[in-house]
């Protein structure tokens, strides 16, 4: 059961690092001169990528200590 729940997380790891690598060229992307709000905008998509990732790694680790458990 965890095995299945943890090739499903990830499957989602995978989705969530293409998102944080989308935002951070995006953030990239932006020339300089950009407005504050594109910027603000860039660096919160770009934070709530990476923390969505990182919630999904805390969930595969805390499953992985379980079945050695």
């Amino acid at each position: 059961m965890d095995s299945m729940e943890i090739r499903k997380l990830e499957r989602a790891l995978a989705s969530a690092e293409t998102k944080v690598r989308k935002a951070s060229e995006t953030r990239r992307a932006l020339p300089v001169g950009s407005s504050r709000a594109k910027v603000t905008t860039a660096n919160a998509r770009w934070s709530t990528a990476c923390e969505a990732r990182d919630r999904i790694l805390a969930a595969i680790d805390a499953l992985k200590e379980k079945e050695v458990a």
